[in-house]
């Protein structure tokens, strides 16, 4: 190249840069308001004159064009719309602080509650609420935003902050199976949250590879975690840190549930196919939750996909499911429906046709089905308000009828007897849920719900007996001579009509504030009672029905039993430093029913304190208060089962609790928890002297007697994950005793005080199939034996039966015996194959109670000849297999 070309170069680049480093602030303006379409509001007397010695802004965004342009002057600006204002930089003044808030989202819009968003340049985070909204105050400036949620690809945006932002974030669902990611990136891990004795459980946590009769349930997978007792083999019962199966607040949506189980407590109401997220609480108890002792079972549905129509069917042994979701306006509406339904009526009904075609003297029907329908609707009104409307039905039905007919030839005629038995006994809930949610500001998120909901318990049975005369001169006409008919109806329910709002206020990153309150009535109606008899006799055969004698008997009896409640909560978790978090709150409670009221005050806090980046401990203290009480003889649910307000006579239950826990993470797949609990229980119920299973509810605080309990335990979580294989295992020591003084003045075992309890859970995975494996052990239900057989003073009558009467069982303690130690294995298998449609199969084989071990659920005693009891404990579940088809399209 020439020389002369060399020079003209070099003076071109040094007369550029030197313009470059003339020009001032208001040149630069006026560039970026040519090519970005943009207009400056400023003060006149702003200072516009300082040269701009920065790089070249050409090219580049707007946000960073006007962060390079200002970085080194006083002036600080906001984007609003088309223009952006400008502003002096007071540096007396506080630090600016903007808030960035929105949503975290799957790709299909479903919301994603507990994700994570972490700000790695001010190392600052939060999580989004239940309803998947998140709030982080910042710092003005440049910072680096990391959303992430477990089993979902991270996402990171450069995000200028100079003024109030708002973000809706969508994480993609990762397509392979990862390792398990760092701690640090979960701030809902059990490691970095303040409360103790909570548990987080996803969809893939409910919907294993193992499910009993094929139908995966939430309960029965709460039965698995530590502290909780399982309580009768089969039943979804529990039995949390001592409490009892009614001290249990499950609430689907927000809304309560009073009939939880179906089959008589073998399945819960719960359908995984719409669960999004599980919280179970059992020991530090947030304010925001009331109303029951021992724990709180939080069950969120998901919204529906706002992108695409999907969904399922599987077949199962005794029941099929259908979920279906999607769109009805992208990102603005979307419905999501599952229904859930057993068909073993339609298998009984034709195996009773089959046996009652070859027993034409006597006929049987037998028929029972259970269903859950679950349907939610949610429409986007804009960014800030969003609409809800939730529905839930759940009902169980058992039909029963028999027939029989005899006849009898004597001398003088022939006696044809004819009866005919029907019966039903029905249960289940209806809850309707109308919801708001609302963005106050970019710090004040706000939840309005009003809610009615339906619970009912009812059977009815029909007696109809009759015999018909035919003497040997009447020719061929029978004649009834004897009739006798009763029915019998039995009706329960409650119905709430509540108001409630939430409010979510998050001053900074490291102070979060929760407060709202409720408005409720209950309509209790428990033993509506309907009786018709009709009995008679002919006075006169021969006559016909003319001279009959018949008698007719009608009662009814009734109880309408309402309540009022109102409650207020504020819950404040602060973040003091590095080290140290606390979670404090206040529940408050206003009662009223039968002309008495009862307020209560139930303070809650929980401490946190972070020993190192992985190891943290924890401590907690709840008072929680239960104003309703379930009535029940019998550990399953059953229709006779009712429930009730508080009277004058019964005081609320109370119960306070005390926490404290260690937790850590040794290694990225590891997780270890050890927490100990300590609980102490008062005005607890349980039945004196009176024995059936309608236990009166006109008068039913005159048949029970108050106590008070005390439970104490270890609960243990050790978890190793690593994508590939996951094995968890849970045991819990504790001792959980009552004390009725009119039954025995001193304490006394639980009958769910099972000293040891374990579970062993491992799950492996492949690329087109997954295994399961549960080993369950606990030491045995206690039962109540006799001690010594006793002769009672003797009244003379005569009768040597009566004198052999004269004697009974005796015991000095409830509860003094143990059952054989319970154990079982649980097997499952998951294979998956794509169809040529595309869709998604997946065979299920599942195996309850492997190598078939019949555990004792109760035990027989009886007197032997030598006058010793002889006890033999009973079992009979056995070996169950099942298998299942699931379709997803």
């Amino acid at each position: 190249m020439n020389p002369k070309h060399y020079v003209l170069t070099i003076l071109a680049a040094i007369a550029m840069s030197t313009t470059l480093m003339a020009a001032d602030l208001k040149t630069e303006m006026e560039r970026l308001q040519t090519e970005h379409g943009i207009n400056f509001v400023y003060d006149s007397s702003l200072d516009l004159s300082t040269a701009y010695t920065g790089t070249s802004l050409q090219g580049r965004g707007l946000d960073e064009a006007l962060s390079l342009l200002f970085a080194d002057s006083p002036i600080v600006y906001r984007i609003e719309g088309n223009h952006v204002l400008l502003m002096r930089r007071d540096e007396t003044t506080k630090e600016q602080r903007w808030t960035v808030n929105g949503y975290v989202t799957e790709e299909n819009g479903e919301p994603m509650i507990y994700a994570t968003v972490y700000d790695a340049t001010a190392r600052r985070g939060t999580t989004t609420n239940e309803h998947g909204f998140y709030s982080l105050t910042l710092p003005e400036g440049r910072h680096q935003l990391n959303f992430s949620y477990v089993g979902y690809e991270p996402q990171t945006i450069s995000l200028l902050l100079n003024g109030n932002v708002s973000r809706t974030i969508r994480l993609r669902q990762q397509q392979l199976v990862l390792n398990t990611a760092e701690v640090k990136g979960d701030l809902n891990s059990p490691l970095l949250t303040t409360q103790t004795g909570r548990r987080t459980l996803r969809p893939q946590d409910l919907n294993t590879e193992f499910s009993l009769f094929s139908s995966p349930d939430v309960v029965k997978t709460l039965q698995m975690q530590s502290g909780v007792a399982q309580g009768i083999e089969l039943v979804s019962g529990l039995y949390v840190h001592g409490g009892g199966a009614d001290e249990n607040l499950f609430l689907l949506d927000g809304t309560p549930l009073y009939q939880t189980n179906h089959l008589l407590g073998v399945f819960s109401s719960f359908n995984t196919d719409v669960v999004k997220h599980v919280d179970f609480y059992k020991s530090g108890f947030p304010a925001r939750y009331g109303g029951r002792l021992s724990s709180v079972v939080d069950v969120r549905t998901a919204d529906g996909d706002m992108q695409h129509w999907h969904g399922l069917y599987s077949l199962g042994l005794i029941d099929g499911r259908f979920q279906i979701e999607g769109p009805i306006k992208k990102d603005r509406t979307s419905l999501n429906i599952g229904l859930r339904r057993t068909w073993s009526d339609l298998v009984t009904r034709p195996i009773m046709a089959i046996y009652n075609h070859h027993h034409k003297d006597e006929s049987v029907g037998l028929a029972y089905f259970f269903h859950d329908l679950n349907a939610k609707l949610t429409h986007r009104l804009d960014a800030r308000n969003t609409l809800q409307l939730s529905f839930y039905s759940g009902t169980d039905r058992l039909d029963m009828n028999s027939r029989f007919e005899e006849s009898y030839d004597w001398d003088e005629g022939h006696s044809r007897w004819t009866g005919k038995d029907k019966g039903y006994y029905a249960w289940g809930n209806d809850n309707l849920s109308a919801d708001w949610k609302h963005i106050f500001s970019p710090r004040l998120y706000a939840y309005f719900s009003a809610t009615y909901s339906h619970n009912r318990a009812s059977y009815s049975v029909t007696n109809n007996d009759e015999n018909f005369w035919k003497g040997n001169d009447t020719g061929d006409d029978y004649r009834l001579v004897d009739k006798m008919y009763t029915r019998f109806s039995y009706r329960s329910t409650i119905d709430d009509v509540s108001l409630r709002t939430d409010f979510d206020l998050r001053p900074s990153p490291v102070h979060h504030i929760r407060f709202g309150g409720a408005l409720a009535g209950h309509y209790f109606k428990p033993q509506t009672r309907s009786v018709v008899a009709v009995y008679g006799q002919l006075e006169d055969p021969d006559n016909r029905l003319s001279g009959t004698s018949m008698d007719t008997l009608r009662s009814s009896s009734h109880n309408h039993q309402p309540a009022y409640e109102m409650n207020l909560y504020g819950e404040d978790e602060l973040r003091l430093n590095d080290r140290w978090s606390v979670n404090g709150g206040l529940h408050a409670e206003l009662f009223n029913a039968r002309h008495k009221t009862y307020v209560t005050l139930d303070p809650r806090v929980a401490m946190k304190y972070q020993l190192a980046d992985n190891v943290s401990v924890k401590a907690g203290y709840t008072w929680m208060t239960q104003q309703m009480h379930r009535l029940q003889n019998t550990y399953i649910d059953l229709p006779t089962d009712y429930w009730v307000p508080t009277t004058q006579r019964v005081p609320p239950m109370r119960s306070q609790q005390w926490s404290l826990g260690v937790y850590a993470k040794p290694h990225r797949y590891w997780m270890l928890l050890v927490e100990g609990y300590l609980k102490r229980s008062q005005h607890l119920l349980q039945y004196g002297n009176w024995i059936g299973l309608e236990p009166p509810a006109d008068s039913w605080d005159r048949v029970v007697e108050q106590g008070e309990g005390r439970s104490r335990g270890v609960d243990v979580d050790v978890a190793f994950d690593n994508g590939h294989v996951s094995l968890k295992a849970a045991y819990t020591l504790a001792k959980t005793e009552r004390r009725f003084r009119e039954t025995c003045d001193g304490w006394f075992p639980d009958k769910f005080d099972n000293r040891h309890k374990l579970y062993i859970v491992g799950r492996f995975r492949w690329k087109h199939s997954e295994m399961y494996a549960a080993w369950t052990y606990h030491t045995g239900n206690r039962i109540t034996l006799p001690e010594h057989y006793a002769a009672l003073p003797y009244l003379p009558n005569g009768s040597s039966t009566a004198r052999w009467m004269d004697s009974n069982y005796f015991y000095s303690t409830p509860n003094n015996a143990q059952l054989p130690d319970y154990h079982r294995l649980d097997l499952g298998w998951n294979f998956h194959h794509t169809t040529k449609a595309g869709h998604e199969r997946i065979w299920n084989i599942s195996v309850y109670n492997a190598y078939c071990r019949l555990n004792p659920i109760y035990a027989e005693v009886h007197m032997s000849s030598q006058d010793q009891f002889k006890v033999k404990s009973v079992g009979f579940v056995p070996i169950i297999p099942s298998v299942s088809y699931t379709i997803k399209f």
